[in-house]
């Protein structure tokens, strides 16, 4: 009787893994698809709004993965811009009021692709 028991509680236990472990990838899939969606809206935003703040030039996002990764829930973002008359180069390489004007870039392309979100 006993040995029944538990070998129904295990059959149970296992029966909760399998439903645990679909439900991470379903998680998982849907956070990748959301993830690839806002990413590329905001990148679009990005690459129309930094002329106009700028004046001109142009700049873009892109993902960076691990070495040895191509999880996207891995990936780190790489922000390259390039003022009117000076060469693209990582955001890191720009004078301080650059970045400012950049991150001032990223970040309203966020609020406009959050707002459009959150309005729909």
């Amino acid at each position: 009787k006993r040995y029944d028991y538990l070998t129904t509680e295990r059959a149970d236990l296992e029966e909760s893994i399998q439903n645990l472990e679909a439900a991470i990838d379903h998680i998982n899939q849907a956070s990748v698809d959301r993830f690839r969606e806002t990413f590329a809206a905001i990148s679009n935003r990005f690459e129309r709004l930094f002329p106009i703040i700028f004046g001109g030039g142009k700049a873009e996002l892109s993902l960076v993965y691990p070495e040895g990764s191509e999880d996207i829930l891995d990936a780190g973002i790489d922000i390259l811009a390039q003022p009117p008359g000076k060469k693209v180069v990582n955001i890191g390489l720009l004078s301080g009021g650059e970045k400012a004007l950049t991150a001032v870039s990223l970040i309203f392309a966020i609020f406009v692709v959050v707002d459009f979100v959150i309005a729909h």
